[in-house]
Formats: C-alpha cells, sequence, structure tokens
C-alpha cells in the first residue's frame, strides 16, 4: 500500500517571521518593463529547509490526530513516510481498504491530499469513474517504490533494464560512473556485483587523469564485460513480504553474516521463518558492500586483512541495529551475527585484554551493539552458499 501527499510542499505554509526567505523578481504586468519583489509563502522544491520543514509538520500532525484515529493510522504517518512518500500495509484486502479509508481522513484534517495510490491489490488502487482503466493491468506494470524497482503481481523487487543499451563501452570516467550506477538498488541486493563496478571506478581514480581521459584498455575491457552482464539482473525477484506464503510463524531468526578481503569488504542480513507446517522460508532484508583503498596509507585499517575482518564486523553490528530499528520485532534473542574470522571472534570474547586503539575502538561499538552469545563462526566453505 504506497501513497503521495499532493503538491506536499506547497501545502505547507512558511511561518511569518521567515517570509521573507523565499523572494523572488516577477513583473508587474505582460509588457515586462516593471519588475516588483514577491514573496512565495509556502515551502518549495530545492530548498534544503523544505524537506525537513514539511517532514515536521507531517510528524506533528500524526502526533495531533492519534486521539481519534486507529494505532496504524498514527504509526504509518509517523513512521513509514519519507518526506511525500508513504508505504505501508495489511494482513487483508479488507484492513487494506479501512487503513487507506483512515489515512485520507487523517490528512484530509490537516489540509492534505492523499493520491497515486499503489498496491498489489487491484481493490485498493486508484479508481477514477469517469476513466476506463483495467487496474488489473497495471499490476503487471513495473512501479517504483522509493527509487526501487517493484513489480505488484509477484510483490517482489525486480531489476529491469534495456538490453541494447547494456552493450554500450565505456571509454572514460565519467561514462564509467554513470553507466556504474544505472541499477538503482538502495537495500543492497547485488551488493556482490555492484562491488565490481565500484572496483573498476576506483581504478580509473587511480592514474588521476581527468573525467573525459581515455581509460586503459584492460579497464575498458574489465568494465565492459561486468557491464555486459546486466541483463542477467532481469531473473532476480525479491520478495517484499518477507514472510510470503506464511500462515502462522512459529519461529523468526536474522541472520548477519560478514566478510573481508583485499578488494572489498561486506555485510548481508537474511530473515528466516518457520510456518507451523514445518516449512522454512529465506528472504534476504538487506546488504552493503565497500571497496578498500587502493593506498592503504589512506585507510585506519592499511589493508590488513585481520583489520578488514573487524571492521566488517563493526558493519555487521551497525546492519543489525538498522535492522532493529526498521522492523520493531526484531528482539535481541532472533539475531545471530556470523563471521569466518576466528582472530576477530577471540577479540570479541576476550573483554580483557588491552587492545591497539584501531581495535579497541571498534571492539567498543561491537560490544555495546551486541552480546558475545550472538556471534557464531561460520567455516569458509560454507559461506560460499551464503554468498
Amino acid at each position: 500500500l504506497m501513497t503521495d501527499i499532493k503538491a506536499f510542499f506547497h501545502n505547507v505554509r512558511v511561518h511569518p517571521e521567515d517570509a521573507d526567505t523565499f523572494r523572488y523578481m516577477w513583473f508587474t504586468d505582460k509588457s515586462m518593463r516593471e519588475a516588483v519583489v514577491m514573496l512565495f509563502l509556502a515551502h518549495i522544491f530545492g530548498s534544503v529547509s523544505s524537506s525537513l520543514v514539511t517532514s515536521y509538520v507531517l510528524r506533528h500532525h500524526a502526533e495531533k490526530i492519534k486521539p481519534d484515529f486507529p494505532e496504524n493510522v498514527y504509526e504509518m504517518l509517523r513512521h513509514a513516510f519519507y518526506v511525500d512518500d508513504g508505504s505501508g500495509g495489511a494482513d487483508s484486502v479488507d484492513e487494506a481498504l479501512q487503513l487507506k479509508q483512515d489515512l485520507i481522513a487523517a490528512m484530509k484534517s490537516g489540509g492534505f491530499t492523499l493520491t497515486k495510490w499503489k498496491s498489489n491489490a487491484v481493490e485498493v488502487m486508484d479508481e477514477d469513474p469517469n476513466v476506463a482503466v483495467d487496474l488489473s493491468a497495471k499490476l503487471e506494470e513495473p512501479t517504483k517504490v522509493l527509487g526501487a524497482q517493484w513489480l505488484p503481481s509477484t510483490d517482489c523487487f525486480i531489476f529491469r533494464c534495456d538490453p541494447e543499451a547494456c552493450k554500450r563501452v565505456a571509454t572514460t570516467p565519467r561514462e564509467l560512473v554513470s553507466m556504474q550506477a544505472d541499477n538503482y538498488d538502495p537495500l543492497g541486493f547485488t551488493a556482490p556485483r555492484a562491488l565490481e563496478g565500484r572496483r573498476c571506478l576506483q581504478l580509473t581514480r587511480a592514474s588521476e587523469k581527468g573525467w573525459d581521459s581515455t581509460m586503459e584498455e584492460a579497464l575498458i575491457k574489465r568494465f565492459a564485460k561486468w557491464y555486459s552482464a546486466t541483463p542477467l539482473l532481469i531473473q532476480i525477484e525479491i520478495p517484499r513480504h518477507i514472510e510470503w506464503g506464511i500462515v502462522k510463524a512459529v519461529r523468526r531468526e536474522v541472520h548477519i553474516f560478514c566478510d573481508a578481503a583485499i578488494p572489498g569488504f561486506g555485510v548481508v542480513g537474511y530473515w528466516l521463518v518457520e510456518d507451523e507446517d514445518g516449512t522454512i522460508r529465506v528472504t534476504i532484508l538487506c546488504a552493503k558492500a565497500h571497496v578498500v583503498p587502493l593506498d592503504a596509507s589512506k585507510a585506519s585499517h592499511h589493508n590488513s586483512v585481520p583489520r578488514l575482518e573487524m571492521t566488517a564486523a563493526e558493519k555487521a553490528v551497525k546492519l543489525k541495529l538498522f535492522i532493529k530499528r526498521t522492523i520493531p520485532k526484531v528482539t535481541e534473542d532472533m539475531v545471530t551475527l556470523w563471521s569466518d574470522s576466528e582472530a576477530v571472534l577471540k577479540m570479541i570474547f576476550d573483554h580483557k585484554s588491552k587492545r591497539p586503539s584501531f581495535f579497541a575502538n571498534r571492539l567498543s561499538k561491537i560490544h555495546s551493539g551486541s552480546s558475545d552469545s550472538q556471534w557464531r563462526w561460520v567455516d569458509s566453505e560454507d559461506r560460499k552458499s551464503v554468498v
């Protein structure tokens, strides 16, 4: 269930004391011979303050309507809106319809109009009685959720591209950076693939040439090989619902893996749920991948594998905290953190020995964000199945 606040910025007035903030010149008549200074009394697109102020207004409005509407309405307004884009859901079509009606009423009381309704259920989508539209066909049309591509009919995140466009060859760093960022993937579903693209971009800056200079032939071929495989992403579909097909969950777990090597390091989180009939579903939640600086002297870990493994473990804890903030029902006993580095695990379990500042700083963050009982060792060979 997704929606958009119509003309959100323009429906939030500027405080009278700040009325001079958005001044602009305009002509007095069509002859355009005389100009006057005018004031724009609502927030505008492009201003740094607009998203901050309007987001605060939405949160303030959520608190005001809280006593008069169901809890799920407040929760969606308070936690499920990114500026003017809202995304939520319900366990049934009837509940989704009720949520939609309540949201419309709640926002209307503040002078806001909700529009552009999208859903994987046709009953919840926009329907103009004066326009004949096949809503069921819209389910087969990919749409975007905060930039990520989503297919309503399967309720999955997907990746789409133009196969012909993927035959392009980048010859300059400027072309490479543009092509490397073609697929928007904020949750990191394709993080391992993205790492190679970032690595190629990193190598273009090693020569310190201009953005429009010709790259080395070997790098041109390396990036072309990587980019030409982009159409294979079409085969990937990630369920949006992390408990799809589950009737009654009897067990829920979050598993976070971290790993590092000289080219890069990363983390990935999975959601595991078991149904009452014993069926187990595992869905990726999100992942992060980072390249290692080419110049070891510019990084605090100096491209040392043990230090990179410790950095990856720290990233795993950060990912755990992010998942807990995003999914409130995640509890500490549900989370397991995995690393294949025995050296890192020994340092995590050892609370008495003094460590160099690099390790001590990261261990303090790891200990404050996780417990020893959450950490497990995974064999490097077994980790290949995770990758």
